[in-house]
């Protein structure tokens, strides 16, 4: 009957198969490095292991721009959602009353974005996007009550169901203050809605880390 170390010692071996052999101990018929001695896999850099990048596909650097972006949209929404039930003022800038340009514009001033207090600037700044491809932080813009295609009303997507294509946006509304919105509601803002501007631009993001 095999005793259980000599059972993980062939278990051992047969895991080294990858080493080159460079001479020294003699184990198990074959001649491995002395820096296998004590058991342990001291002579790492005789195995050909891949790295981390060849696993990862890529630099690990670029997973943690990721993840930054991915907590920056994640702060923005947590700040913007502490404002909720606050009124709506006409010209209201913060803390305490926004109107819907106003609002956004103090949302993403917190987190060092410089944008217009007016929609329509605010409509032209960033990087338009197509609605399919939209993500938390992006700002939907809206023409006014008599439709048209100028830009009269402006909120900030803070979620994104990617299976069904919902999403919701939070905004500074006339009759509720700030609020979070449904997209497409079928009614109003689904009649209304224009486009889609990215404020976050990844690029510059990752180049200031």
């Amino acid at each position: 009957m095999l005793r259980p170390f000599f059972i993980l010692a062939l278990i051992f071996a047969g895991a080294v198969v990858n080493a080159e052999p460079t001479g020294g101990v003699k184990y198990m018929g074959e001649d491995y490095t002395d820096n296998y001695a004590y058991g342990g896999l001291a002579g790492a850099e005789d195995v050909l292991m891949p790295t981390l990048e060849e696993m990862l596909g890529g630099p690990v650097d670029d997973f943690g721009d990721f993840a930054d972006i991915e907590q920056l949209q994640s702060d923005l929404v947590e700040y913007a959602k502490k404002y909720i039930g606050c009124r709506y003022v006409h010209g209201g800038k913060g803390p305490k009353v926004f109107d819907c340009s106003g609002y956004t514009s103090y949302i993403y001033r917190n987190f060092g974005y410089n944008i217009s207090p007016g929609s329509r600037m605010q409509g032209t700044q960033g990087t338009r996007v197509d609605i399919s491809d939209v993500q938390v932080g992006d700002l939907m813009f809206f023409s006014g009550r008599a439709g048209g295609r100028t830009v009269g009303h402006v909120g900030m997507v803070v979620d994104v169901d990617e299976a069904t294509g919902k999403l919701k946006f939070i905004h500074a509304s006339c009759k509720k203050g700030v609020t979070v919105q449904s997209f497409p509601d079928g009614a109003y803002y689904s009649k209304h809605f224009l486009h889609v501007q990215r404020v976050i631009d990844p690029e510059k993001l990752q180049a200031s880390n």
